[in-house]
């Protein structure tokens, strides 16, 4: 897999934003942001294959998804149209200019509730952003085996280490760090006994520089620190960072989209490249 100019489809996104600084250094660059010189909506497929002709661009990075775990229906029919349909376009556009595509999925809700899931296990994702990763997915291994795509999929667990709108609604640990720091009450859904794992932002991005640089590709890989923690645990260990006590609403019931215990292998990534992932302590003194 050669890789030399990269567009990065979510740039303005949490993951895409990390991502195109850490792979700036090495690689040439373009970006589809509302910030960037190439301000285009995913629709506007028409226009994003004439950028990857104009600039050769051998490689496209796709990141964006508006959905989140306790997305609705409506939600996933907006995403749908507006970036699931679009993207297939430029997927089987790059499938036949023989270019390569990286697709950032979600191991944290593609697998639905299992214990213990390897890239092999079976997916059953339980809300509408597994439920689109997985449809993204199989439509791209359907490209690579009818035209040959040269993909690779990436599926990280619960990555955290948002410094920007920290208030949005997702990310446990981005939530607590800001309530606790407001000393705002933090409501923990089924006793707070959820268990899952969490990698932080530097690690993922790190880790997929080190996959570019040994030319992985037509391969699936889980990426996960390998630690997990129970949402109460996860408290703790911020408390402990900021060295302040929380004000906790404990809630028995819990919402049926959230992913309820999953433990995410990363022996397949271990193998692949050398890198020692961060524990949540470790993380959040980068973080906090």
């Amino acid at each position: 897999m050669k890789i030399s100019k990269i567009l990065i489809i979510g740039a303005s996104g949490f993951i895409g934003s990390e991502l195109t600084k850490t792979l700036n250094s090495n690689y040439k660059i373009f970006k589809i942001s509302k910030k960037s010189r190439f301000n285009y909506r995913l629709k506007e497929t028409k226009k994003i294959i004439k950028l990857i002709d104009k600039y050769k661009i051998d490689t496209v990075l796709h990141s964006a998804s508006k959905l989140f775990s306790l997305s609705n229906k409506k939600n996933y029919l907006i995403e749908k149209k507006k970036i699931i349909n679009p993207s297939k376009k430029i997927f089987s556009y790059l499938a036949k200019e023989d270019k390569n595509l990286i697709f950032i999925s979600s191991a944290g809700t593609i697998y639905g509730d299992q214990k213990y899931v390897t890239e092999n296990s079976e997916l059953k994702p339980k809300n509408y952003l597994g439920k689109s990763k997985k449809e993204l997915e199989k439509f791209i291994l359907g490209l690579h085996e009818t035209q040959k795509l040269n993909y690779l999929i990436l599926r990280p667990s619960n990555v955290y280490g948002k410094k920007k709108n920290i208030n949005s609604k997702q990310g446990l640990i981005e939530i607590v760090v800001n309530k606790l720091k407001k000393k705002k009450k933090i409501k923990i859904r089924n006793e707070g006994k959820d268990s899952r794992d969490y990698l932080f932002i530097n690690d993922f991005c790190e880790v997929v520089k080190k996959l570019f640089k040994k030319k992985i590709i037509n391969e699936i890989v889980n990426i996960s620190s390998g630690y997990n923690y129970k949402t109460i645990q996860v408290v703790k260990k911020i408390e402990d960072s900021l060295k302040q006590k929380a004000k906790i609403e404990i809630i028995k019931k819990r919402n049926i989209k959230d992913v309820k215990n999953i433990s995410i292998s990363n022996k397949k990534v271990k193998i692949l490249i050398n890198h020692n992932f961060k524990n949540l302590k470790k993380g959040l003194k980068l973080f906090i």
